[in-house]
């Protein structure tokens, strides 16, 4: 534990410098391009047409859209104004990893490991940069999970169900965040909380019927459940895998098909990329983690089945708390394993981000019993981190540059 604790200041340090250049990444030159790139106009454009009274063409449903309105009216129709919005809930994802790491581990360190690695990810610093929904989504999900794991009484339950709710309102797989708290208040047996949770779907009718009435559509509970069913139908329908970006759930942990969301060239040649490859370093590091504490999970709940223990003692509290976590991983990708629904990879963020925070349980853990393994993987996670930072702030950089990052052709 000492040799651990020796690691303390350079860990911090490390941890303070990947959380500056991963802000920094993510605010910087947020104007440019002043055109759409990717599916932003989808969401831009809907957004001017709230602010019009026009009808949202959109399929999905109009939180994220209605902000996004709100920021064009408060700073004017300018390509900062049209993604500030989704800068904000990215650099808010930050403190937010931090506190449910630490929550779950009860180690300040892993909330330091977490919050650096979120930090400087391209997957998170592309969706916290351009006009999408994905990293609104992700972090309200992540809120919601926060506040329910932390909440002792009803009120924090329903603050809960307020933010989870929400992030159904922005887009329907937010429900995927909604799903694990239900299991944790049952689990806790916290009836009243249990009963709270009815305020998720208040405030998505709230929320949705607002975006009608913006719209001058009819915005009765009724209209809300009508066009809920119509958007949902769309959905499902949407089976005809075509576009050269699409890939299914199992492909998702290579990964084959990285969106190249920007790509630009300078006056002088340089090119300026926006990828959402994730860290490769950290990519795999989730993956191994992953798995390997599915399979801790199983064995301890064996071991447990056979012990038939009269109360719970510390180790399995833990044990809970991951496997909550693992919940958390695993719900978000289930609607992609049972459908045959045109799937990105940016669906697979939702279940991604609780993978990054398992994977800094798991370091944690390494920090206690093997602390020099444990820094020089760290370490590696962030020099990788600063060589694919090019293509995640969109840096001018040569084509071999760009090339030497994004190696296979998909990812171009």
């Amino acid at each position: 534990m000492k040799a651990a604790t020796n690691y303390d200041r350079p860990l911090f340090f490390a941890c303070a410098l990947c959380v500056v250049v991963g802000v920094w990444l993510r605010a910087q030159a947020l104007e440019f391009p002043g055109v759409f790139t990717w599916d932003e106009h989808h969401f831009v454009e809907n957004a001017r047409n709230y602010l019009a009274h026009r009808p949202d063409l959109n399929d999905h449903p109009p939180l994220g859209k209605l902000m996004m309105a709100g920021a064009l009216r408060a700073l004017g129709d300018t390509a900062q104004a049209w993604r500030i919005v989704q800068l904000c809930f990215g650099l808010l994802l930050i403190p937010l990893v931090n506190r449910v790491a630490a929550w779950a581990s009860g180690d300040t360190r892993v909330g330091w490991l977490a919050a650096a690695m979120v930090s400087l990810d391209g997957f998170f610093i592309a969706y916290s940069r351009a006009a999408l929904l994905d990293g609104i989504l992700v972090c309200m999900g992540v809120a919601a999970v926060w506040l329910a794991c932390t909440a002792r009484r009803t009120f924090q339950y329903v603050l809960a169900a307020l933010v989870a709710g929400s992030a159904c309102t922005v887009k329907f797989s937010g429900i995927a965040f909604l799903a694990p708290i239900v299991v944790l208040v049952v689990a806790r047996r916290h009836w009243r909380g249990l009963l709270s949770l009815s305020a998720a779907p208040a405030v998505y009718f709230g929320w949705y019927s607002l975006g009608l009435w913006m719209a001058r559509q009819p915005h009765s509970p009724r209209a809300v459940l009508t066009d809920t069913f119509r958007l949902y139908k769309h959905h499902a329908n949407l089976t005809d895998w075509t576009h050269p970006y699409l890939s299914h759930w199992y492909e998702w942990f290579l990964p084959t098909h990285p969106i190249v969301m920007r790509s630009d060239v300078t006056p002088e040649g340089f090119l300026r990329v926006m990828s959402g490859v994730g860290n490769p370093a950290l990519w795999w590091l989730v993956n191994v983690t992953v798995v390997a504490t599915a399979i801790s999970l199983g064995i301890a709940a064996w071991h447990w089945f056979l012990a038939r223990p009269a109360a719970e003692g510390p180790a399995q509290g833990n044990s809970l708390r991951i496997a909550f976590l693992m919940l958390c991983f695993v719900t978000p990708i289930l609607p992609w394993i049972f459908s045959n629904r045109d799937s990105y990879i940016n669906h697979y963020l939702p279940a991604y981000v609780f993978g990054v925070i398992i994977a800094a349980l798991a370091l944690g853990q390494l920090f206690r019993s093997r602390p020099t393994t444990a820094f020089v993987l760290f370490l590696n996670v962030m020099l990788v981190g600063a060589f694919y930072s090019p293509v995640w702030g969109q840096l001018p950089i040569t084509r071999t540059a760009m090339e030497s990052r994004l190696i296979l052709k998909k990812w171009r």
